[in-house]
């Protein structure tokens, strides 16, 4: 965050306190879902649920394959568009607009194979100018540097899927036609 923080010139501060952020992997299981791997830091808990990659701010990420940050009061997203674009049900997409900022990054393994995505969130509504200094956060984030520590994140989530996977079953429940 220090480098938020200068970007905004210490007038206005997230506290750590005011995030919280998971690990969300592709699902061995099913297939077309995430698994949320950790439960959320610091608050606790949330691991062990599956989301569709059709679903919200981390399935987009995956989707679109670069990342991402929403902020549901910077935006005029009508429940009905949510539902439409953004693949949530009403009562999701109800409490996706009274929910904070959604930052998700795109972890990669070595082979630059999509591996997970970073879901961080804040739980309280934030200012204009605090979400367009961190939204030029993310969208810095070099995504070809192999030196960061998401890369060795992405590398590590890549290790364990291709450990298994040949193990497994993935189960899909609609065609790809």
């Amino acid at each position: 965050m220090e480098s938020t923080n200068s970007k905004l010139g210490g007038k206005e501060n997230v506290s750590v306190r005011d995030l919280k952020c998971a690990v969300h992997i592709p699902d061995i299981v099913l297939g077309d879902y995430f698994y949320q791997l950790t439960d959320y830091y610091p608050s606790g808990n949330g691991s062990g649920r599956r989301f569709s990659t059709r679903y919200g701010a981390i399935g987009k990420t995956w989707r679109i394959e670069r990342n991402d940050c929403w902020n549901p009061q910077q935006t005029e997203a009508t429940t009905e568009e949510l539902i439409d674009k953004w693949g949530m049900t009403k009562h999701e997409a109800e409490v996706a607009k009274s929910k904070g900022l959604a930052i998700t990054i795109l972890l990669l393994d070595d082979m630059e194979i999509r591996s997970g995505v970073l879901f961080i969130g804040s739980r309280e509504k934030i200012s204009e100018s605090v979400y367009d200094a961190l939204k030029q956060v993310v969208d810095e984030i070099p995504m070809s540097d192999t030196s960061t520590t998401l890369r060795r994140l992405g590398s590590a989530l890549g290790k364990i899927r291709d450990q298994l996977l040949p193990s497994g079953t993935i189960l899909r429940f609609h065609s790809d036609d």
